[in-house]
């Protein structure tokens, strides 16, 4: 009863409601000039909160570069394009983030888009294509030329330093990599990315005091790095100082506990500390996530080794030389354990030859990595031997960039032909191993 008394004055609400549109129509057609600025305005209103909007996604995606937070970076330049599609500074912008990630057919699509935009090259997409070409490992030919424009002063020099420096630290091109470090942190001081990776490049170079101020210095300016945070607990446990190793390792057993790296690192702490239940309870979780890391699994051999359970010990580094054979690490402690056991001391004795063998390698490239070549072209037999040394020490797509780089300085080098028909040879590239064998006896290929 209630319902039905109450319907009249339903379908008295749903008239007025009704009529509303057209009161608003009556009403423009009465004032059309008022109305008609009113919707200008609130177009206007509209088109200007995008374009705000848009603008504070450039701004974002300028410090996620900044931050080397790629996949934010990529974000914020898509929201930018959903608005500024025929924007040739945005297209370039997008470039810029998708070479950052390797993403290198992208970049190239955005950097033609750019052009295409702005009517013909510009000086900021001629500057990518070559940013592009450094990234991609053509450093050696394009790296003079941008240098220049270092030395010019150049607004983009922190952006040219940041590439030249990645290229020449994935070629291990250790000291040209520094020289570039330091001017980009004689720009930018408190650059935390140039900061973390001149650390790593000081860590290479054996000069652990410098690349622990770089670390500490990066993680004063932006703590929650905690890739930056692992390298310096790492490098205190290689120290054997579990002492102050031991609060970055519970701040990143807080934030990112989940990760085998930072598990692997806490197992090392309690493994100096003498826990090592803990230890041994640590690397068992690091071996669960990712059973073909070698380094878990030397770990965990080491932990065996300690405990005297040198049967088990074996098991762990045999696994851990089935996935890296060139782990230095691992040969020494599987020459402990077999030494440790009844009857096996000629194993033992050789594998004490074989991590010999391979640490003399490992120090004769360190001590190449460390001459300061920058002043000067690499002499066309230091690349070979830096070549060869690679190779035997596993890293063959290194090793063949740094042969192919002593040809380019004398295509008649001896030992860079040699080492890459050795090379050939293991790859059962049998055409190219008698190529390189001919060239290297002074013979027509």
């Amino acid at each position: 009863m209630n319902s039905f008394m109450s319907l009249p004055s339903t379908l008295s609400r749903v008239a007025k409601f009704s009529l509303r549109p057209l009161r608003l129509v009556s009403a423009v057609c009465r004032r059309p000039k008022t109305a008609g600025l009113g919707i200008v305005l609130l177009v206007l209103a509209g088109g200007c909160g995008v374009h705000f909007w848009a603008e504070s996604e450039e701004r974002a995606a300028r410090l996620a570069i900044k931050e080397e937070r790629y996949p934010d970076a990529r974000r914020h330049v898509e929201h930018c394009l959903m608005v500024w599609r025929r924007s040739a500074s945005t297209h370039l912008l997008a470039a810029r983030v998708a070479r950052l990630q390797f993403d290198f057919p992208r970049a190239e699509v955005h950097l033609h888009k750019s052009t295409e935009l702005a009517g013909g090259a510009s000086a900021g997409t001629q500057l990518e294509w070559l940013l592009l070409r450094v990234q991609a490992g053509d450093v050696d030919t394009v790296a003079p030329g941008l240098l220049r424009l270092v030395v010019a002063d150049d607004p983009e020099s922190p952006a040219i330093l940041e590439a030249l420096s990645g290229a020449y630290v994935r070629q291990m091109q250790l000291r040209p990599a520094l020289g570039c470090l330091n001017l980009w942190l004689k720009r930018e001081p408190d650059s935390v990315p140039a900061l973390d990776r001149r650390g790593w490049t000081w860590d290479r170079l054996q000069s652990q005091d410098a690349a622990r101020a770089d670390w500490e210095r990066a993680l004063e300016l932006a703590p929650w790095r905690w890739e930056t945070r692992l390298r310096l607990a790492d490098l205190l446990l290689d120290e054997n100082n579990p002492t102050e190793a031991l609060p970055h390792v519970e701040y990143l057993q807080r934030t990112h506990s989940e990760r085998p790296e930072v598990v692997a690192a806490l197992g090392r702490c309690r493994l100096l500390q003498g826990d090592l239940a803990e230890a041994a309870t640590a690397f068992d979780r690091v071996v669960a996530a990712a059973p073909d890391n070698p380094t878990g699994l030397l770990w965990r051999g080491k932990v065996a080794v300690e405990e005297g359970q040198d049967a088990e010990a074996e098991t762990w580094l045999r696994r851990a030389l089935e996935k890296d054979p060139y782990l230095l690490e691992a040969h020494y402690a599987l020459y402990q354990t077999l030494g440790h056991q009844t009857g096996r001391r000629a194993e033992a004795a050789a594998e004490k030859t074989r991590y010999d063998e391979l640490k003399a390698d490992v120090e004769r490239l360190t001590k190449l990595m460390n001459g300061d070549r920058s002043r000067s072209p690499e002499p066309a037999d230091v690349c070979a031997e830096i070549g060869g040394l690679l190779l035997r020490l596993g890293r063959t797509k290194l090793a063949r960039e740094w042969l192919e780089r002593a040809l380019r300085l004398d295509e008649k080098c001896k030992p860079a032909h040699e080492a890459l028909a050795t090379f050939c040879e293991q790859e059962g590239d049998t055409e190219g191993a008698t190529r390189h064998r001919r060239l290297a006896e002074g013979q027509e290929p």
